[in-house]
């Protein structure tokens, strides 16, 4: 008999986080391009820092296109990490060179967060594009 009051008491309390935004992804939407010298990125990750919590992070599409979901809104760090220029080995080829054709390489820097010198705010409009242009 106790066990079954209890489960009652906690319904209403479920219930209310639930409608307070408790339940299920908050935060919003963004989505964008990410370029280097106008042309898009091929592979990597953009990183979201927010001033307070975890980072977020998404791939890079082959088109340039990344997609975040959960953002809370704020000001948030930015950082791009990328394919970085291969070294050739002794023979003068990379051993991990594209085979796919061109790839764009962007300087390290963007990968680090207190380096890259990039920020976005993040408001509660739903959903949002910010397009990121490395130069």
């Amino acid at each position: 008999m106790l066990m079954r009051n209890c489960g009652l008491l906690a319904l209403p309390v479920f219930l209310s986080m639930c409608a307070c935004g408790g339940c299920g992804p908050s935060g919003v939407s963004v989505t964008g391009t990410v370029t280097y010298k106008g042309e898009p990125l091929t592979s990597g990750f953009v990183i979201f820092q927010p001033e307070q919590g975890s980072p977020l992070q998404a791939p890079i599409a082959a088109d340039g296109s990344y997609q975040l979901a959960g953002v809370e809104p704020g000001q948030v760090a930015v950082a791009v990490t990328g394919p970085t220029k291969p070294v050739a080995g002794p023979d003068g080829v990379s051993a991990d060179a594209p085979a796919d054709g061109p790839q764009v390489y962007i300087p390290d820097r963007y990968g680090v967060l207190e380096k890259a010198g990039l920020s976005y705010t993040v408001t509660d409009a739903a959903p949002q594009v910010h397009d990121i242009a490395l130069e």
